[in-house]
């Protein structure tokens, strides 16, 4: 039989290999239902090239976006973690580079409307594509004294999206304005998954909760020091990551 110490060596070499085994962006059933519909990397809806145009912009590497732009970018992708603009999906792997999108005209004068953009995998490929609202003097009106909505998306009074499609953007269109600017666009792009859970926020916990947490975290760290060596050290990481 082998001894303890072979045992642990091998449950850590197990681990080892989960750790570091790379998953496929693409979601499979089960992959989908524990994660759903995320944007991973980009997916960024800003502005065209002019405040003056109808024209929106779908960007990975948009400047103040650094914390959601894909370290593994590449001008010239060949894989799908290379692209810019990754998402999971119901359809499955979103990757795109960047691309453009001209909204329908805006609707009369006294009039306006909110599209909503979104991403897809259909039969072609990976796409961008916008999803027009209905015209109303309600929204105009709103948008005067409230400015953009930021609300997730609604599927009750947002503009209908296709199954599978993810919502990215909301975009407020009135011809006075005489194109899209920053001002008429809420970023609706959702990076968690139903894997994470609520944040934990430290001035919220009571005394006790604190103690619960720190305790064991400096009886662990304590221990680790005193021992100083790398066979206690590795049974602690497979502890860890048994959940014992």
């Amino acid at each position: 039989m082998s001894s303890t110490a072979q045992r642990f060596s091998n449950i850590e070499q197990r681990v080892t290999g989960l750790e570091t085994r790379q998953f496929s962006i693409t979601p499979t059933p089960l992959i989908y239902a524990a994660v759903g519909q995320i944007v991973v990397f980009g997916c960024l809806i800003t502005p065209g090239a002019s405040d003056a145009d109808w024209v929106i912009r779908m960007e990975g590497q948009a400047t103040g976006d650094e914390e959601h732009h894909n370290p593994d970018a590449e001008a010239s992708p060949v894989k799908y973690w290379q692209y810019p603009n990754l998402a999971s999906i119901k359809d499955g792997a979103f990757a795109a580079l960047d691309a453009d999108y001209t909204l329908e005209p805006p609707p009369p004068e006294g009039l306006a409307r909110y599209d909503i953009a979104y991403v897809y995998v259909g039969p072609a490929g990976a796409g961008l594509n916008v999803a027009a609202g209905t015209p109303s003097s309600a929204i105009k009106d709103d948008y005067d004294l409230n400015g953009v909505v930021t609300t997730p998306y609604d599927p009750g009074t947002d503009a209908a999206l296709p199954i599978g499609a993810l919502p990215i953007a909301r975009i407020y269109v009135e011809a006075v304005l005489g194109g899209v600017a920053a001002a008429q666009i809420a970023d609706l792009r959702d990076f968690e998954s139903r894997l994470k859970g609520s944040p934990l926020v430290w001035s919220d916990l009571t005394p006790s909760q604190k103690d619960e947490l720190i305790d064991p975290a400096v009886a662990a760290a304590t221990a680790a020091v005193l021992a100083d060596n790398e066979e206690f050290k590795r049974t602690m990481r497979t502890f860890h990551w048994l959940g014992i």
